[in-house]
């Protein structure tokens, strides 16, 4: 089942003996795309701290009940280290984290990236992205890149996207998948090229996001965006419309 960001918020957090807050922001690895962390606002239980949750510890969201289940006390929640999460998250303090909780530490893992989401062409090769100015100069070392991969869904909204000649919208929210917790792809609201059209970008497309300059690079063209499957908010998403989605733009599924 496919989420948008902007309807999990607000989703109420449950802990396995009562509440603790709400949803209010994830954080997801730029490299992979994966949500590593649901930032839960606790509100008056702990003086409105925000504290970050592995989605390891958590079951499937509840639609009818806007509920998202933990497997987590609210005893083991109010004594976790005390993490600034609108601040860059530091691997210290992600440490702190999983030697509380006894988390996996995502970070050892095999490198992954959005590869995952599919990557073979099925007609025409890929095209080549115009490039894009990083927000900072390269990391010195791959542990210095992997503190600073972290990025909010609330940071993103509103980012420009860029094809391959010109700009055609900007980011309106993201599409979280339940399975892995995986940010399937990016919703783009065309207004401004093409009124009233939304479409769906995965993220295996994207080429580069500048985050001083916030824009994200996809390697398709203008025309393509603009005769792809249109996104329609109001109805669910399903296989056939995935499926038509990724043979437009000349991808294999991710499923």
């Amino acid at each position: 089942m496919l989420y948008r960001v902007d309807h999990l918020r607000g989703y109420t957090i449950r802990a396995t003996d009562g509440e603790i807050g709400t949803v209010d922001d994830l954080l997801f690895d730029d490299r992979s795309w994966i949500v590593r962390y649901v930032v839960a606002d606790t509100g008056g239980w702990l003086s409105s701290r925000r504290v970050l949750l592995s989605p390891t510890a958590l079951e499937r969201p509840d639609r009818v009940a806007l509920a998202l289940p933990v497997r987590l006390t609210r005893e083991k929640v109010r004594e976790s280290p005390r993490i600034d999460a609108d601040a860059p998250v530091t691997r210290e303090q992600e440490e702190l984290l999983s030697r509380h909780y006894g988390w996996a530490a995502w970070w050892s893992e095999p490198a992954t990236s959005v590869g995952l989401l599919g990557t073979g062409p099925l007609s025409e090769p890929p095209l080549t992205a115009a490039p894009i100015n990083p927000a900072a100069p390269p990391p010195e070392s791959e542990a210095a890149h992997a503190e600073a991969s972290l990025r909010s869904a609330h940071e993103i909204t509103d980012f420009k996207i860029a094809t391959t000649d010109g700009d055609i919208g900007h980011v309106e929210d993201l599409l979280v998948d339940e399975d892995g917790w995986i940010v399937r792809y990016l919703i783009v609201d065309t207004r401004n090229w093409l009124p009233g059209r939304k479409v769906l970008i995965a993220p295996n497309w994207v080429t580069g996001v500048d985050w001083l300059d916030e824009k994200v690079a996809v390697k398709v063209t203008r025309d393509k965006v603009k005769g792809s499957p249109e996104y329609a908010p109001e109805k669910e998403i399903d296989r056939r419309y995935e499926h038509d989605l990724h043979t437009w733009y000349g991808h294999a599924p991710y499923w």
